[in-house]
């Protein structure tokens, strides 16, 4: 049974659609909420405000291991967190929910010695080409 209280709603992105992502807070939910409602605080609402989908965390959760925050990823990602620190991407078609995985970042080239000592004869035969162009002038 879904039991979403809009007054606890504390982040709302709004999608291009009209639906919205909600969290609604849980953080310090009284034990008379149960467990499953406590874990599962995140839902895409449809323009008329009715439930598309409630999240679906990943099995193993920790009891009463509500959902605190979300943004977009740098991949526009919709990305979710836990209070524990446990953070998952969310499929915005289902809820489903997978680990979350640092964006892959371009790597510095490194060059090796040889390519640098090759580079500076080059630089080095290049300026003195140029001095002779221009004491030719």
């Amino acid at each position: 049974m879904i039991c979403l209280d809009k007054a606890r709603i504390v982040i709302d992105f709004p999608l291009a659609d009209a639906s919205r992502i909600v969290l609604e807070d849980m953080f310090m939910a009284p034990q008379t909420f149960g467990d499953e409602q406590v874990e599962k605080n995140i839902y895409r609402l449809a323009a008329s405000g009715d439930v598309v989908w409630q999240i679906k965390p990943p099995a193993g959760t920790r009891p009463r291991t509500p959902f605190t925050g979300m943004y977009w990823s740098v991949q526009q990602e919709l990305t979710v967190y836990r209070w524990d620190g446990a953070k998952f991407f969310v499929d915005l078609e289902t809820g489903n929910t997978r680990p979350w995985e640092p964006a892959v970042e371009a790597q510095p080239v490194t060059a090796t010695a040889v390519a640098v000592e090759q580079q500076m004869a080059v630089l080095a035969g290049a300026g003195a080409a140029s001095e002779c162009a221009v004491s030719a002038v």
